[in-house]
């Protein structure tokens, strides 16, 4: 994460680094990301930089995290509006308020997007490390909070349901990047929703079709 140096700057310096970087990356995978551009585009000598990041992958994962922080802010202001809501109810509204968010911030979905093109293990899991905890932490708490309400079985694994629906969600980035190559959630909105309800469907209706 970013030194302290870089903590004690005016937020109009660290918002002026943090955006150059969000243009690079969101622009170029990780490797083909370049530090000498952000740095060009941040109006910041190269020296500067490693005074504030240990290296690219340490300023790559601060980019993610914030991205998630953000984010998951947003959806937890969306579940108290929806707490009457059965849990599937409240993933769909989710779905549909990330399909908004990636709208509203499209360097964060662009960025979204080249990170789950991404194939070099380490920087993956380095960006996993944290943020994939902070996802299901959400939903395990949702699916608590259903279980209590009833809505879900009691004998539902808890944390093994949160993992499938944050593999869901990642679905739809893959869905949309396989269809269309280039995302745009305003042009694909019907059909990134059409394919959210075929995933929706399955959930509330299951696949087993042996048990009697």
């Amino acid at each position: 994460m970013p030194k302290s140096t870089f903590h004690n700057l005016p937020d109009q310096r660290k918002n002026e680094i943090t955006q150059a970087a969000i243009d690079e990356f969101s622009k170029h995978s990780y490797q083909e990301a370049s530090i000498n551009r952000i740095c060009k585009n941040a109006e910041m000598a190269k020296g500067s930089f490693y005074q504030y990041f240990e290296d690219k992958l340490d300023l790559y994962v601060h980019l993610m995290s914030k991205a998630t922080d953000e984010k998951m802010a947003t959806f937890g202001t969306l579940i108290q509006e929806l707490s009457q809501l059965d849990f599937l109810s409240q993933i769909e509204a989710l779905y549909m308020k990330g399909i908004e968010y990636a709208v509203l911030k499209p360097k964060y979905a662009e960025l979204a997007k080249r990170f789950s093109e991404e194939r070099q293990i380490d920087v993956k899991n380095a960006i996993l490390k944290g943020n994939t905890a902070r996802a299901s932490a959400f939903y395990e708490m949702l699916i608590e909070q259903a279980k209590t309400k009833g809505t879900i079985r009691e004998t539902v694994d808890t944390r093994a349901f949160a993992m499938l629906i944050s593999a869901m969600n990642d679905s739809v980035m893959s869905y949309t990047s396989e269809e269309y190559g280039t995302v745009d959630y305003v042009r694909d909105r019907e059909a990134i929703l059409k394919f959210i309800g075929l995933q929706m469907d399955i959930l509330k209706k299951g696949v087993d079709n042996m048990t009697e």
